[in-house]
């Protein structure tokens, strides 16, 4: 599996619990607005809790590397590198901060062989056990009717702690992935349930 990423910093990858959520599932679909979407639910069971200054990420991955993809494979505009959704949403709070991440990766490039459909939390300290949390991501259709996905979370940081002087993403840095579902082990359009 290719090395993750984020801001040309390589990610630890780990199959091990950290603090990555417990119970999930990843939906992929047609959308009945028009396009596609994912749609994420993830739960965390009995840990601690994450610290002040940590991030989440949940990171769902499209394959791209033959260049045929279900979700729109569009970014727009270097340097931000964002997926082109036409709608995002989370019942993450919003004193979490939930961002749309970008797909900024090694060599300053805006990232196309793993496309990135991906909602992060920058306070990831207001997020709870118990709570069923659902992402969303809906986009124009992708040029082709099939593909394959990985899914992990992404413990990360913030830096500065506060204060970010622009969009919350560019203040979040990985330090360790979780694999939830491994990689291009599942096709969509589908619904897959997972337990780390």
């Amino acid at each position: 599996m290719p090395a993750a990423f984020k801001n040309n910093k390589l990610i630890a990858q780990t199959s091990s619990g950290g603090r990555a959520p417990d119970v999930g599932a990843s939906y992929v679909y047609p959308s009945a607005n028009g396009g596609r979407y994912t749609r994420q639910t993830m739960r965390w069971g009995n840990f601690p809790g994450f610290r002040y200054e940590e991030t989440y990420e949940h990171d769902f991955f499209l394959y791209n590397y033959d260049r045929a993809t279900y979700l729109d494979p569009r970014n727009i505009g270097y340097p931000n590198c964002l997926p082109a959704a036409t709608y995002w949403s989370t019942t993450w709070p919003a004193s979490s901060r939930p961002y749309l991440d970008t797909r900024f990766g090694q060599n300053s490039k805006c990232e196309v062989d793993e496309l990135a459909y991906t909602v992060g939390a920058a306070f990831a300290n207001q997020l709870f056990n118990g709570i069923t949390y659902e992402t969303y991501i809906r986009t124009a259709n992708g040029n082709a009717n099939s593909d394959r996905f990985r899914l992990s979370g992404q413990i990360g940081y913030r830096s500065p702690v506060t204060n970010c002087p622009r969009d919350w993403t560019w203040c979040s840095f990985g330090k360790y992935s979780v694999v939830l579902v491994p990689a291009w082990s599942v096709n969509v359009p589908n619904t897959r349930s997972w337990v780390k």
